[in-house]
């Protein structure tokens, strides 16, 4: 039977959490034979602004192969009810599958002939090889501040984000507003400045507020991409985004 054991709590909030809240449903979850145990994802959201390379190193894995869920959020809320932390998902009659003492659950999979249909043709080398001319560590207490800082600058739907300096500084403000609240930071310390001011979502914010801690910035200046990276003991995270113009 094909099946995946694995910690519960870092399977749910550190892979599965994150890849929900860029594509919620219609995901590909693939095992990587070249690394025994290793699930990992790539989803892009539905604008096709960004996108999340998700790896998680499971506990074991039993011929899982490629799996397409038809609705990441529901296998989480299903995982919600879970008391165990440990846990075995198996694969059965188009399902994913848990049997636990007192509790049972399923969720629909795709078909196999779908899962190629849904495919973004992104592979882990296009995030392990990503280019950068800067890089900064970005703390979670800066990503938690410009959440917070939405309290006062109600309107603000990005981040401006430049360099004074040896600082890195972000300013939320409303793009349609330049005369509504706004409010500036310094987010981190960089070596090397940024050559220009660039504009991020302050959705990418929300996302990496996900991530639970701080994130490594890389910043590929000629094609405005930033790439932020997290690592913790079973997960591996990098989100890739593209400037606002």
């Amino acid at each position: 039977m094909k099946s995946i054991t694995a910690d519960k709590k870092a399977l749910r909030d550190e892979f599965l959490a994150p890849i929900s809240r860029v594509r919620p449903n219609h995901v590909v979850l693939t095992e990587d034979l070249d690394t025994p145990g290793d699930i990992y994802c790539i989803a892009v959201d539905e604008q096709q602004n960004s996108s999340l390379y998700a790896r998680h190193r499971t506990k074991s894995i039993n011929g899982f192969g490629e799996v397409g869920l038809k609705s990441c959020e529901r296998l989480i809320k299903g995982l919600a009810f879970v008391k165990e932390d440990e846990i075995e998902l198996t694969l059965e009659d188009r399902h994913v599958a848990y049997d636990g003492p007192t509790l049972k659950f399923q969720t629909p999979i795709l078909a196999e002939k779908y899962v190629e249909r849904i495919k973004n043709g992104l592979t882990p080398s296009n995030y392990d090889d990503f280019k950068f001319d800067v890089s900064f560590d970005l703390p979670i207490s800066s990503i938690e501040q410009i959440i917070k800082g939405r309290q006062f600058a109600g309107e603000a739907d990005r981040l401006v984000m430049f360099s004074d300096g040896a600082a890195i500084k972000g300013r939320l403000e409303c793009s349609a507003t330049p005369t509504s609240d706004n409010i500036t930071f310094e987010l981190a310390q960089s070596a090397t400045p940024l050559s220009r001011e660039y504009n991020l979502s302050i959705d990418t914010f929300s996302l990496l507020s996900v991530f639970g801690e701080g994130v490594q910035v890389l910043l590929n200046e000629d094609k405005r991409g930033f790439l932020f990276i997290s690592q913790s003991e079973t997960t591996m995270l990098k989100y890739g985004v593209r400037t606002l113009v």
